[in-house]
């Protein structure tokens, strides 16, 4: 190992407050794709960005439902949960407006609106107040 690397590492590990050989078993953890090993736990989880794309990045059937199972029981849950809310507030057909849309377009909508705080209405579809919602009624 060189010097530069070694006082390097040294001085990672210092402002870190860990020993060097803890701060390198982090970094390789995190190299090998365990970001909670690195600086985190696993009760910290991944960052919402994080989370957010690996929702993004999951495997869907052509229905827009996540291949695993855990994953695809939160899915239903969150829909069902939005559903819910948006019957609530405005109608039914309101509702499934939005669906048709969100399983088409961003079926990781449902679960970012429950589980991450994200937008309450699918981005690119008019929200319900919008005057130009009502073109969108009916299409798919």
């Amino acid at each position: 190992m060189s010097p530069g690397l070694k006082e390097g590492l040294r001085e990672a590990a210092a402002a870190a407050g860990c020993s060097v050989n803890a701060y390198i078993v982090q970094v390789v953890a995190a190299a090998a794709g365990h970001r909670a090993r690195f600086r985190g736990t696993a009760e910290s989880g991944p960052a919402p960005d994080e989370r957010l794309d690996e929702l993004r990045a999951l495997p869907r059937n052509e229905q827009g439902f996540p291949v695993s199972f855990k994953a695809r029981d939160e899915h239903r849950w969150a829909r069902k949960a939005w559903v819910e809310v948006i019957e609530r507030r405005f109608d039914f057909g309101t509702a499934m407006q939005g669906v048709r849309y969100a399983d088409f377009n961003c079926p990781w909508f449902y679960v970012e609106w429950e589980q991450l705080n994200g937008p309450e209405w699918p981005e690119g579809l008019p929200g319900p107040e919008a005057p130009e919602f009502a073109g969108h009624r009916g299409a798919a």
